[in-house]
């Protein structure tokens, strides 16, 4: 489970991270408002709980097993199909959503200022 949350919180840390940085480039004036230690210590800890949260079912249905050849492996072993299909389609679900909203977000976000800024200062023509 520690492995899962640790990548979970890696993925989780660096689009925080992309976000923060993205305002405080975009809009630099509106960013310094919310951008204080106290909304980076909650993003942090929303970071870690819903690491936590995705990873349960593995940490639950996760088994040491012994191999012929004498060593140890970590599998994942569902006592029941449909639970184990349902929990993987939640993660996949939610992971492909986030990545998904992440990324058309951004673009749009930028299309749409890049459109403002045009619209207010056009290019200059040059002769």
């Amino acid at each position: 489970m520690c492995t899962g949350v640790s990548v979970g919180v890696s993925v989780f840390t660096l689009v925080t991270i992309s976000m923060e940085r993205y305002f405080a480039i975009c809009r630099p004036l509106t960013s310094l408002r919310w951008q204080t230690r106290r909304h980076a210590c909650r993003t942090i800890c929303v970071a870690w709980l819903v690491a936590v949260v995705v990873m349960t079912p593995t940490a639950i249905y996760q088994r040491l097993l012994r191999m012929p050849s004498g060593g140890h492996k970590c599998a994942e072993i569902w006592d029941d199909l449909y639970l184990e299909k349902v929990c993987l389609d939640i993660i996949i679900l939610y992971y492909s959503f986030y990545a998904n909203w992440q990324q058309k977000h951004s673009t749009y976000t930028t299309n749409y200022t890049t459109t403002l800024c045009l619209k207010k200062f056009p290019p200059l023509n040059s002769v």
